[in-house]
């Protein structure tokens, strides 16, 4: 099986051979001793118009690596009826049906695994005048080649795919759905293609399909430059953990639990997240280990990591004198966080927040005094 941008499970069968000893008596077999038959699953029973075509140039072929409804995977709910192509950045992308392009992003060159990055994809949306809109998404960085207000046809060029927002892998996602002024990502509906040749139409998982959409020239197969499409560099970023949690030797269940974590606790994030556990390096001692996601939140560097004058201020033999607070008090200095006063006095960001009636806990101002206690 090839590779997947999405991992998907697998499900092997074995058939059983029975032999009857050569020597042994005649004896019958019981029917309740046999193995029982396997009924193969069914495919789906297509639904939906039967008037798309593949949304890539005729004849190439590309597969599909999620299909509708799949369960475990991201095509659920709002997006049951897309499907994942997957082609390498920089794939001519085209009109399954014409429209009028409603909308379009070509901003973006950031992408990865995980919902942080779902407001990161490029697209272009096209509505078909019915009620329903197309959705092209995970495009390239300025990769349209339409405009808000355009009318296209079946088969016109209108991007170059990419590896955009949510994503572990180049691939283009496709679906229609109903129409939203104010929504690029909606809830999708069933739509079936006409050169897909089995199943009604319907394009299935981990098969592939020759598109029989109109031709682009070739010159425009291919974007002239998909250098700036590519994935970008992960950049490492700190977090803290906010409550106790465990290290682990890995993100899997093969992995093992090797210590515990106590709150405010620093770590390196130093790889995108694959799944529950992200890979950190442990700032107290340098050692490479896995947290769970979930008892973490973003946070500044440590203090001994911080800007040169936090470092400075840090490590002067004076600390900086604090304004004058009453009891159970404390004035904000520059440079202060709400992370670093709940360690000092020994309390949560939470408590913080709600007896100081904040909204947001980075909203401090220099001067300001916050209560630290009831």
């Amino acid at each position: 099986m090839k590779q997947r941008s999405i991992a998907l499970a697998c499900a092997l069968s074995a058939a059983t051979m029975l032999a009857a000893a050569p020597a042994a008596p005649a004896a019958s077999i019981k029917p309740a001793l046999l193995a029982p038959s396997v009924t193969p699953t069914p495919p789906p029973a297509p639904k939906g118009p039967r008037i798309y075509k593949l949304p890539y140039p005729g004849g190439l072929s590309f597969d599909v690596c999620q299909g509708n409804n799949h369960v475990g995977g991201t095509h659920t709910g709002a997006a049951a009826y897309a499907w994942d192509f997957c082609m390498p950045v920089g794939t001519a992308v085209t009109a399954a049906r014409g429209g009028t392009v409603r909308a379009v992003r070509q901003s973006s060159n950031t992408g990865g695994w995980g919902a942080r990055f779902a407001d990161d994809a490029n697209f272009v949306v096209i509505d078909h005048g019915d009620g329903t809109s197309a959705l092209y998404m995970h495009l390239m960085f300025n990769g349209a080649r339409v405009k808000v207000g355009d009318q296209v046809q079946t088969g016109q060029l209108i991007a170059y795919s990419g590896n955009t927002g949510w994503t572990s892998a180049p691939h283009l996602h496709f679906m229609v759905m109903q129409t939203q002024a104010d929504n690029y990502y909606s809830q999708s509906v069933p739509v079936l293609f006409l050169d897909v040749p089995t199943n009604g139409g319907l394009a299935l998982e981990d098969n592939t399909y020759t598109s029989g959409n109109a031709g682009v020239d070739p010159a425009l197969l291919k974007a002239a430059n998909t250098a700036p499409a590519a994935a970008p560099a992960f950049t490492p970023f700190w977090v803290e953990t906010f409550k106790p949690s465990t290290l682990w030797s890995g993100p899997d269940d093969k992995a093992v639990q090797f210590g515990p974590a106590a709150p405010w606790q620093y770590f390196q994030v130093v790889a995108p997240q694959t799944g529950s556990r992200l890979q950190v390096i442990v700032a107290a001692t340098g050692a490479p280990a896995f947290v769970p996601a979930a008892d973490v939140g973003p946070s500044g560097a440590p203090p001994d990591a911080q800007t040169p004058a936090r470092a400075a201020s840090a490590a002067s033999s004076e600390p900086t004198p604090r304004a004058a607070a009453g009891p159970g008090q404390v004035v904000i200095a520059a440079g202060d966080t709400l992370y670093d006063l709940a360690k000092s006095h020994q309390t949560t960001v939470d408590a913080l927040m709600s007896l100081n009636g904040l909204k947001d806990p980075n909203d401090l101002q220099v001067g300001q005094v916050l209560k630290t206690a009831g």
